[in-house]
């Protein structure tokens, strides 16, 4: 088996296939990034604000886009198989799974954002904003791959592009006020991503459901199949818990870094803003790679798997170093974005320059972190991987932030240093689960009868760790 005409697990196929998935994944993380840009140069207090309430929003709704983003590997199976008919039927499930989550986080947004922060602040406008729209975010992921998964990459593009544009001049205009807008802050930027939110899944919503889209991929098939439901629930179950419980350990996080004083929360808020300019490669790669272990598993290739790792390792290695280039190059261009240049500002360059570098070795461990549990979850071993990684948040990330940081005020450095151990700490135990697994494998490969590792399903299996940030 093989993808677009492309040696199995070569360089070239893990691009053809991630390329698209990052872009996909840029969708979203492009209207935060603008926020948070817009919101740093309002405020760094409106900045910190609005980290902390959408790490804790992300935490409730982020599981979701786990099972929404699954639907691009049906899309793309059904297509490529010349199903048509199959793919609007697929996407309408996650469509109703996204929106039955809005059953459960609106409620929350109108009637519990004061049990988490003191009402009528900041953060408080900001997560009620955040949780009353926030199952627009799955709704995003899962229109969009129906157009992702027949290979409909450039529309995407544009969309995106012009979706956080559009983000931008209203993050400013609501942020600052312009003309009768009054100053808004951070609640201006809550409102901004809700409105683009709602214009982007609109747009996609009326393209999905046009006239030619119903007649050739069956978009009118909106009836609840709660069967096919449930298998994308099974699928994506034990990611989907280790995903939530990540995101709750990062708003964990991020609630010790303001408690422990402004200059943590300020400089951790800067490089939350670095993680989302990037973080899109890692889990572009992962969903990719994802896809391509997990269709060569159902299919007995169980030696391509290495190759798959191997390529995806250059890819993350090589934008690395364009990453490290870029900052070398010119590093106070990313301090120029998000930091004015006042003199309590300019005070904290040293520190932030520093925890920058740490951010950048963190994002090459992310990616092969997640790139690793992409192969894990594909082969079936999401139970080992998901303890694995909810005991290195606690043991490696949130005790020691506690101890060391929130109640023994070290530098908000050993606090990002702290992050890269976690996320070596999870490459180091993945790596050692694959090992285990491929050793496993080459056994089963030589033996009768075949493999005892259980794959995911024929379609294939999606998995996304969203900016765990």
């Amino acid at each position: 088996m093989h993808f677009f005409g492309h040696r199995p697990g070569s360089l070239r196929e893990t691009l053809a296939i991630s390329l698209p998935l990052m872009l996909a994944a840029l969708s979203i993380y492009l209207m935060y990034f603008f926020e948070r840009c817009v919101l740093a140069w309002f405020s760094l207090d409106a900045l910190n604000a609005a980290v902390q309430a959408s790490s804790l929003s992300w935490a409730f709704w982020g599981g979701m886009t786990i099972v929404a983003g699954m639907t691009e590997i049906f899309v793309s199976r059904y297509n490529s198989q010349g199903q048509p008919k199959t793919i609007g039927q697929t996407v309408w499930q996650t469509i109703w799974l996204s929106l039955a989550a809005a059953v459960v986080l609106i409620p929350i947004g109108l009637f519990a954002s004061h049990y988490f922060y003191v009402p009528h602040s900041a953060e408080s406008s900001y997560f009620r904003l955040s949780m009353i729209f926030g199952a627009l975010n799955p709704l995003v992921y899962t229109l969009t791959t129906f157009f992702v998964g027949r290979g409909k990459v450039k529309w995407i593009l544009a969309l995106t592009i012009a979706t956080a544009l559009f983000n931008a001049v209203l993050d400013y205009a609501l942020i600052f006020g312009v003309g009768w807008l009054p100053s808004l802050g951070a609640t201006g930027a809550a409102i901004a991503s809700s409105i683009s939110l709602s214009l982007q899944s609109t747009i996609l919503m009326i393209v999905f459901l046009k006239k030619s889209n119903r007649e050739r991929f069956g978009t009118n098939q909106w009836l609840p199949r709660p069967s096919m439901m449930l298998n994308f629930i099974k699928v994506s179950a034990f990611p989907a818990i280790l995903y939530n419980v990540e995101l709750w350990g990062w708003s964990l996080f991020y609630s010790m870094m303001a408690s422990t004083g402004t200059v943590h929360i300020t400089v951790s808020s800067l490089c939350q803003s670095l993680i989302y300019l990037f973080t899109f490669i890692a889990e572009g790669l992962s969903r990719g790679t994802t896809l391509q272990a997990s269709a060569y598993l159902a299919n007995g290739q169980w030696r391509t798997i290495r190759s798959v790792l191997r390529s995806a390792g250059i890819i993350l290695v090589m934008c690395f170093a364009i990453q490290i280039l870029f900052l070398a190059i010119s590093p106070d261009l990313f301090l120029s974005m998000f930091l004015p240049m006042d003199e309590k500002s300019t005070s904290l360059i040293p520190l932030i320059q520093m925890c920058t570098w740490l951010v950048l070795l963190y994002l090459l461990l992310q990616g092969f972190q997640w790139l690793l549990s992409g192969l894990l979850c594909a082969a079936g071993q999401t139970l080992p991987m998901t303890l694995c990684g909810v005991s290195g948040l606690f043991c490696c990330l949130l005790s020691p932030t506690y101890f060391f940081i929130a109640k023994n005020g070290y530098s908000v450095a050993w606090a990002w240093t702290l992050v890269v151990g976690y996320s070596l700490f999870c490459c180091l135990t993945y790596f050692w689960l694959f090992k285990r697994l491929r050793k496993q494998l080459s056994l089963a490969e030589s033996s009768s009868p075949p493999p005892q590792v259980v794959p995911m399903p024929a379609e294939g299996f999606y998995t996304e760790r969203a900016a765990a940030q």
